[in-house]
């Protein structure tokens, strides 16, 4: 699930600027093929290249992995208290 909404979300953002995968991956310093694969989500990312393509997106971190926060808060069970 994680890749999943990863890739989706950086495939949004990359076409919300507008921008090829040629242009975000040269932007970022990674390959074309690494970033097709991410956007493909047959590839997790590090932080570090997670930093790099916020960077070449000209955004901060938070508003990639926003949305696998969501995921993760929407898909967790409730936290669950013990009568006293």
């Amino acid at each position: 699930m994680f890749r999943e909404v990863l890739a989706a979300n950086v495939k949004q953002l990359r076409s919300d600027r507008n921008m090829s995968q040629e242009q975000l991956s040269a932007e970022a310093g990674i390959s074309v093929r690494y970033y097709q694969h991410i956007e493909a989500a047959t590839k997790t990312p590090s932080v570090k290249t997670i930093f790099k393509i916020a960077k070449a997106l000209d955004t901060d971190y938070n508003e990639i992995l926003s949305p696998l926060w969501q995921e993760w808060l929407e898909s967790s069970s409730p936290v669950r208290t013990h009568p006293d």
